[in-house]
């Protein structure tokens, strides 16, 4: 088998990406790309963009890794290769190298893709609405890469602009697509036309029940996270409300969406509804997620650290409410439990994390379980890894008025709050 036809098997084989049968060829071949540099080297731009796009399929296995980063290096370092692909392959290649964004091999090739993006207007006008998507997700993991933003930004363009062709683009982005833009485009939220293409979409899900209808659990949660980057906007604030809608229906897909949210997603729908506390459609579905908080053990358990601070600060906007507090007084408990995965939850907690996990417990202040939970995380404050200096300003601030509202009238404790803002 040449290149070629090496690129066609991969492709072949990874709509079968579960079988083992199927993984252990997807082994052999891709030994055959580290192995054999004369094999690597014949292939032409299609087929190394096919073999990234089929590799990516079993991002976790050391061979296909390998063998993406090997075709990755040829891509950054020959600029007629690169030059030669077309909009769906280069779309493909980033889709593909976004699978491993901490490889430097996989970031110098979609950087470098990524040019081709922003300074080629006819490659850029050409993509459709799966390969925006799938470009935008891939350029959001290196979001501080100057030239990952500047074709993301180009790519925003296109979805704002009302020519004929990107008004059909946007139009025509099905929800998974929609999702994927904007989890990607809330990577810039300070930059305008991420904005503005993010609140273009947002539009589309605020006026299309079917659109929204059709959002599963991950795509809700990571919709919600996008629109609450522009809390203020009223397209954001109408999307992210219509979702809300979603999770406090009683119909049958509705409530099977909101069981279906895994614990990171709960977290993130939490902190995502709690930047509009005021409005009653994200209070009560950030209520009903709250109840699944407190009644199912297993998601609880499940929550990683800053899922478990995410989760507290966002309940801590809704302190008179039964529900929230409920939730929070179970999350409190693992803070509080010495059991191995508890003690190792809390340890790992960071200055942002302790800081917010401090000033959201500090809302219950007559609650003897958040109050314990309060004192466990002082406990750690001052010492490594948590020194004084590792915290901001604001952080600071954030657990001294916290302290201060929990322990008015122990004199331990409000030396200890004296002491933080000291520093």
């Amino acid at each position: 088998m040449d290149g070629q036809h090496v690129a066609n098997a991969l492709n072949a084989f990874s709509k079968w990406p579960a079988s083992h049968r199927v993984s252990e060829a997807v082994r052999c071949l891709a030994r055959r790309l580290t192995s054999e540099p004369q094999l690597c080297q014949s292939m032409e731009a299609w087929a190394v963009a096919t073999a990234l796009n089929a590799l990516s399929k079993w991002p976790d296995q050391a061979k296909a890794r390998d063998a993406a980063l090997r075709l990755a290096e040829r891509v950054s370092s020959e600029p007629q290769l690169c030059q030669s692909m077309e909009a769906k392959h280069v779309s493909n290649a980033l889709n593909a190298l976004s699978k491993w964004p901490d490889k430097e091999e996989a970031r110098k090739a979609a950087l470098r893709l990524a040019e081709r993006v922003s300074s080629e207007p006819q490659l850029c006008q050409s993509m459709e609405a799966q390969a925006v998507a799938n470009a935008l997700n891939a350029f959001s993991k290196w979001p501080d890469a100057d030239e990952a933003s500047a074709a993301a930004l180009a790519l925003a363009d296109r979805l704002t602009s009302e020519a004929e062709g990107n008004a059909r683009l946007r139009q025509s982005m099905d929800a998974r697509e929609v999702t994927n833009a904007l989890n990607a485009l809330s990577k810039w939220p300070d930059k305008e036309e991420a904005r503005k293409a993010a609140l273009r979409l947002a539009e589309r899900v605020s006026s299309e029940p079917q659109l929204c209808q059709s959002m599963d659990a991950q795509a809700v949660a990571n919709a919600l996270n996008a629109f609450s980057k522009w809390p203020d906007a009223d397209e954001a604030s109408a999307a992210a409300l219509a979702l809300a809608d979603r999770l406090t229906s009683e119909a049958e897909g509705n409530a099977r969406l909101r069981q279906s949210m895994d614990a990171r997603e709960v977290a993130t729908a939490l902190n995502a509804l709690s930047k509009w506390p005021d409005k009653e459609e994200a209070r009560k579905a950030a209520l009903r997620l709250a109840e699944r908080v407190s009644s199912e053990p297993q998601l609880c358990q499940s929550m990683e650290a800053k899922h478990v601070a995410n989760a507290l600060n966002a309940l801590s906007k809704w302190p008179d409410a039964d529900e929230a507090r409920d939730a929070a007084l179970v999350l409190a408990d693992r803070l509080i439990s010495e059991a191995e995965g508890d003690a190792r939850l809390r340890q790992s907690m960071g200055a942002q994390a302790v800081a917010s996990t401090l000033h959201a417990l500090s809302r219950w202040p007559q609650e003897s379980g958040l109050h314990e939970a309060a004192w466990c995380l002082a406990a750690r404050l001052g010492s490594a890894p948590l020194e004084w200096s590792t915290f901001e300003f604001g952080q600071t601030g954030q657990i001294a008025n916290a302290l201060a509202r929990l322990g008015r009238d122990e004199d331990g404790n409000a030396v200890l709050a004296r002491d933080v803002l000291m520093g």
